[in-house]
């Protein structure tokens, strides 16, 4: 893909992932609240954040025994962007390909 990473695209675009972006973007919480709220394990909890941590989507803050998550806003903003662009450019290109009938030619 052109400039866009197929890792972050997965990241973020997956449900249980922007379910707990949406959670986490409106204030800082640990993976134990983000568990009770969604109500899936707090490993599991724990390997979503970690993969959003890998993208850059999310950061930590260790408060003594917890670490609590936060978005990072602006590198979500650039990846939107970024993917925004690419889509149109991919628009773009399709329609290049479609070959106009004869209806269409006249």
């Amino acid at each position: 893909m052109n400039r866009i990473s197929e890792k972050k695209i997965k990241a973020l675009f997956d449900p249980m992932r922007a379910r707990i972006m949406s959670l986490i973007s409106s204030g800082d919480l640990c993976g134990k609240a983000v568990s009770k709220i969604t109500g899936i394990s707090e490993s599991a909890v724990s390997q979503h954040l970690k993969i959003l941590r890998e993208a850059g989507f999310v950061k930590a803050k260790k408060t003594g025994y917890f670490a609590h998550y936060s978005v990072e806003r602006e590198q979500v903003i650039v990846f939107l962007k970024e993917y925004h662009d690419y889509l149109l450019k991919a628009q773009k290109r399709s329609h290049r390909c479609v070959r106009k009938t004869t209806a269409e030619k006249k």
